[in-house]
C-alpha cells in the first residue's frame, strides 16, 4: 500500500446544510480509504461571513495536505503543502472577489462540470477537478417512510432547501397552488428554514400569505422546519414526487437523494443537476436564463441563473399526479444511475485517486 500523506479538513460541522453533508461524506469516505483525516471545523458558513477580509486564519502548519470545503473566503484556513479548496456555485460567473482567493489554492475541486466551466469563463486558473458527491445507499435508499399519505391523505409533493430566493420556492408554491384545488386531494410539503434572518426569507409566513390568498379552496401546504436529519431518508421516502424550482444549483444533493430513494422528480436541468438529469430519468422544467440582481443571491453574485417555466412546472406536476404508474417507472431508471454513477463509493474512490496523484508529487 502506498504511504498516504497527511490530510486536514476544514469544513463546516457535519450536518443537515449542503456543506456540512459533503463534510460527513468525505470524512466517512476518505476514512474507508485509508485516510486518517485530521478534521478542523470553522464557524457555519452564512452570508455573513462571506467578507474574504475576515477569513479564518489558520494558526499552525496543517502537514501534507489541506482541504478546504467552503465558499473561497474562508481558503485562509489551512497551512498545508498542498491546499485543496472544494466548492460550488450557482450562477454563471462567480462573485468578483472569489477568482483571486481561488487562484491562491494549488488546485480546486468543484461538484460538477457546470461549476468547473463557470469558473474559468471567471478567471481562475487554478487546476480544476470535478468531484461530484455521492449518496450514501446506507441512509437513502427505496422503503417505507413516515406515512405522510396516511397522515395528509392526499399525493405528496416534497422540496427541501432554505427560503431564499435562489432556491426557488416562491416558484414551486405559486405553481402549486394555481395548479391544484382541496378537492384534488394532494398536499406540498416543504422543508425549508429561514435564510440567515435574511428580510423576506420565511418560509412560514410567504406560505400563510399564499394559502390565504388562494382562498377556501386552496389545498394544504405543509412547512417543516428544524432538524431532520435522521429521518430526512424517510421523509423522501413518504413522498411521491419530490420537485426543484430552484434558480441555480451548483450540484443539489437533495435531488440525488429523492432520486436515491426511489421516488420521481421535477427539475430544471440547469447548473449542477445537468450532470446526471435526463428526460429518462427525470421530468425536466423548460427555463430561460436571465441576469442575477445583486441582492437576490446570498454572495452578491453575477452572471445569470434559470427561472423555470411556471406553467411547465403546473403541467409537469399534474402530469406526475395523473400518471403514477409511468412516474415510478421513471424513477426507477433515476435509482439505477444513482447506484452506477453517483455512489458514496465512487465519491470516496474519485477522491483517493486524486489524492493519491498528488502524493506521488509531494512525499
Amino acid at each position: 500500500m502506498s504511504q498516504k500523506a497527511p490530510l486536514t479538513l476544514y469544513a463546516t460541522r457535519p450536518g443537515t446544510s449542503g456543506y456540512g453533508k459533503v463534510a460527513a461524506g468525505i470524512l466517512k469516505g476518505l476514512g474507508g480509504e485509508g485516510y486518517a483525516v485530521r478534521f478542523r471545523p470553522f464557524k457555519e458558513i452564512s452570508a455573513e461571513a462571506s467578507s474574504p477580509a475576515a477569513p479564518h486564519e489558520a494558526t499552525e502548519d496543517d502537514g501534507a495536505i489541506t482541504l478546504c470545503l467552503a465558499p473561497p473566503y474562508a481558503f485562509a484556513a489551512g497551512r498545508g503543502r498542498y491546499r485543496i479548496g472544494y466548492t460550488s456555485h450557482e450562477t454563471t460567473e462567480l462573485p468578483e472577489s472569489w477568482p483571486p482567493l481561488l487562484n491562491r489554492m494549488d488546485e480546486i475541486w468543484v461538484f460538477s462540470t457546470f461549476n468547473e466551466r463557470a469558473f474559468r469563463a471567471s478567471g481562475v486558473r487554478a487546476p480544476i477537478k470535478v468531484i461530484p458527491p455521492g449518496v450514501n445507499s446506507d441512509e437513502f435508499h427505496p422503503g417505507k417512510g413516515e406515512g405522510l399519505m396516511e397522515l395528509y391523505g392526499a399525493f405528496v409533493f416534497l422540496s427541501v432547501g432554505s427560503f431564499h430566493h435562489y432556491k426557488g420556492l416562491d416558484v414551486l408554491i405559486r405553481a402549486y397552488l394555481e395548479e391544484f384545488r382541496a378537492s384534488d386531494e394532494v398536499c406540498l410539503i416543504l422543508k425549508s428554514y429561514r435564510y440567515f434572518n435574511s428580510p423576506g426569507c420565511d418560509p412560514f409566513l410567504h406560505a400563510e400569505k399564499a394559502v390565504s390568498e388562494k382562498g377556501p379552496g386552496a389545498p394544504p401546504l405543509v412547512v417543516i422546519d428544524g432538524p431532520f436529519r435522521e429521518s430526512l431518508a424517510s421523509l423522501y421516502r413518504s413522498a411521491d414526487c419530490y420537485v426543484s424550482t430552484s434558480r441555480g444549483e451548483g450540484f443539489c444533493l437533495p435531488l440525488l437523494e429523492a432520486m436515491a430513494c426511489g421516488i420521481p422528480v421535477i427539475s430544471s436541468s440547469f447548473g449542477g443537476p445537468g450532470d446526471y438529469l435526463t428526460a429518462e430519468t427525470s421530468y425536466l422544467a423548460d427555463y430561460r436564463l436571465v441576469d442575477v440582481a445583486p441582492n437576490d443571491h446570498p454572495f452578491h453574485t453575477r452572471g445569470q441563473w434559470a427561472e423555470v417555466d411556471l406553467d411547465h412546472v403546473k403541467h409537469l406536476m399534474r402530469h406526475v399526479y395523473e400518471h403514477r404508474d409511468e412516474a415510478r417507472s421513471r424513477a426507477e431508471k433515476a435509482l439505477d444511475k444513482v447506484k452506477r454513477d453517483h455512489s458514496a463509493g465512487r465519491w470516496a474512490a474519485a477522491m483517493a485517486s486524486r489524492l493519491r496523484s498528488i502524493e506521488k508529487r509531494i512525499i
